[in-house]
C-alpha cells in the first residue's frame, strides 16, 4: 500500500472525513452497494465486499485501514445487493472469503444495477477532449430526458443511469442484462465518436464506480451540473478544502431529470436507444 507524503493532502483528507455531514453522503451512496478500498497508485492493494450500514461503522473502517494516511479511493457497486455478508476484517483471510462468495454467491444476491458510461484518459493532453466527449453525451441524455447523474472520477468523468430506467428482473432472469448493457455501452461508443467512453469491465456483474463525495487525494468526487463542462473544467475547483467552505453543506446530489416515475424514466431511455438506434 502506497503511503501519501503530503502531509497537506492528510490533513485534508483527515479535516474532510471527520465532518458528519459528508460521512452522511457516504452513506446514502453506499446504501445496498459493495464498498471498496483501492490504491490509487497499485490497484493490487484492495479491500472488497465491504457493507457499510451505519457512521459508526464507517468511521471504525476508516481507522482501521488509515484512510487518511494511505492512497485508497473508494467505489462502491453498480450493484445494489439484496444481501453482502460481513467477512473477516484480518486482510490475511478476507479475500478468500470474498473471492468464494463473488463466485458462487454474489451474482444471485443483485437486485438492482445501474449503467455507467465512464470516460478516462491516459495521456493529461487529452483531457479537454474526455470533458468535450462527456458534455455531447450528457446533450444527447438530456434531449430524451434520460436520467442519469455526473461525477468527476479523477482522470474524467463517469455518467450513471440507474437501474431504475430499466426492467431488472426481466433482464437478470433471463442472464441476458450484461451482454445488452456491454452492447448498448459499445454501440453509444460507435455512433457517437467517444475515443474516449472506456469499455473495461462494462456489463460485468461486480463492475465497480467512484463514491460520490469521496476523495481522490484530496479532491471531492462531487456531483457535477451538466453545464460545469461547457468551459474548461478545472480539477482544482474539487479540492476538498474548497468544497467544504463553498459547496456541501447546501447538498448536491444531482440526478437530472428525477421528476419522472420509474416507468416514465424505462420510457425515456428507450426512446433515446431507439432515437439513435442504439438497440
Amino acid at each position: 500500500m502506497t503511503k501519501i507524503k503530503s502531509n497537506k493532502i492528510i490533513k485534508n483528507r483527515t479535516n474532510y472525513y471527520k465532518q458528519v455531514f459528508v460521512l452522511f453522503e457516504l452513506l446514502y451512496a453506499m446504501k445496498d452497494r459493495e464498498v471498496i478500498f483501492m490504491s490509487k497508485r497499485n490497484n493490487k492493494f484492495c479491500i472488497r465486499g465491504l457493507v457499510i450500514l451505519s457512521i459508526d461503522y464507517l468511521q471504525d473502517m476508516f481507522k482501521r485501514y488509515h484512510i487518511n494516511e494511505k492512497d485508497y479511493n473508494i467505489y462502491v457497486s453498480l450493484a445494489k445487493y439484496k444481501y453482502i455478508p460481513t467477512f473477516n476484517l484480518d486482510l490475511t483471510k478476507r479475500s478468500l472469503e470474498t473471492r468464494e462468495w463473488f463466485h458462487k454467491h454474489a451474482r444471485n444476491n443483485i437486485k438492482e444495477y445501474d449503467m455507467l458510461l465512464d470516460f478516462d484518459v491516459k495521456d493529461k493532453k487529452e483531457f479537454n477532449k474526455v470533458v468535450e466527449e462527456t458534455y455531447l453525451m450528457t446533450q444527447f441524455l438530456n434531449l430524451s430526458k434520460v436520467k442519469y447523474n455526473l461525477i468527476p472520477s479523477g482522470s474524467g468523468f463517469q455518467i450513471k443511469i440507474p437501474s431504475e430506467c430499466f426492467d431488472m428482473k426481466k433482464e437478470f432472469a433471463n442472464n441476458e442484462f450484461n451482454t445488452k448493457i456491454y452492447q448498448i455501452t459499445k454501440t453509444i461508443k460507435e455512433r457517437f465518436k467517444l475515443k474516449h467512453l472506456c469499455m473495461i469491465g462494462i456489463g460485468a456483474y461486480n463492475k465497480i464506480k467512484k463514491c460520490e463525495y469521496s476523495l481522490v487525494d484530496d479532491s471531492v468526487v462531487f456531483p457535477l451540473k451538466y453545464n460545469n463542462l461547457q468551459n474548461r473544467f478545472d480539477y482544482k475547483l474539487l479540492k476538498s478544502d474548497l468544497i467544504l467552505k463553498n459547496f456541501l453543506f447546501v447538498r448536491n446530489d444531482l440526478k437530472f431529470h428525477n421528476n419522472f416515475t420509474d416507468e416514465e424514466n424505462k420510457k425515456n431511455l428507450m426512446r433515446f436507444l431507439k432515437k439513435y438506434m442504439l438497440i
